[in-house]
């Protein structure tokens, strides 16, 4: 058994408040107050609803903070022999189903009907599960990702007709504008099966 523990280092992510936009409602006006309002600007009066984001924890100059993790990858080939076992234990388990209803059509007992189709499925399911996996090989891959950091800068308004209770009006829905940064980088390791290619 190869278990290969590889260290890397990913961001500190906390969900965390952003801030916050005027709460969708219902009501009998279609008229749009402002399109996009900063959030420097004043709400409107009103129920308001928060933003939440997920931001990097930080150094003073503004780089993210990462800390050590630890991945165990199984590294192990998979095995022909015992793919193949596994794949002929259900091929006869379907195999015999299937053989029990068609034993009375080719004239056989539902014991021999049985065996005959569990052991042709079972040869056939566990040989092409052997052959499938036959040379597989492991290796690690390591993806990269972007640190990305969340700001809530404003929101848009947006005004639809429709029915609430029964009831004709204008949904005004609020929509947050969050500003992504990328602030770094970091990459994650992955264990990937693969096969030589045949020259």
């Amino acid at each position: 058994m190869k278990i290969d523990n590889i260290r890397y280092q990913e961001p500190i992510i906390q969900r965390t408040l952003l801030g916050q936009k005027p709460a969708n409602v219902f009501n009998d006006s279609p008229t749009v107050t402002r399109d996009y309002v900063s959030v420097g600007e004043a709400l409107p009066a009103g129920d308001t609803a928060s933003v939440w984001g997920d931001i990097p924890h930080k150094h003073a100059d503004g780089t993210p903070q990462l800390r050590e993790v630890v991945a165990s990858l199984d590294l192990n080939p998979r095995s022909p022999i015992r793919y193949g076992l596994i794949a002929a234990g259900i091929g006869a388990a379907v195999g015999a189903l299937a053989g029990l209803a068609a034993a009375p059509a080719l004239g056989l007992s539902s014991l021999a009907g049985s065996l005959a189709g569990g052991a042709g499925l079972a040869a056939l399911a566990g040989g092409g599960a052997a052959l499938a996996v036959r040379g597989d090989q492991v290796k690690v891959v390591w993806t990269r990702h972007d640190i990305t950091d969340h700001k809530l800068i404003g929101y848009r308004e947006f005004v639809g007709p429709g029915q609430k209770n029964g009831q004709p009006g204008y949904f005004h829905r609020f929509v947050p504008d969050v500003q992504a940064t990328v602030i770094g980088t970091y990459s994650t390791p992955a264990a990937v099966h693969y096969k030589e290619e045949a020259k």
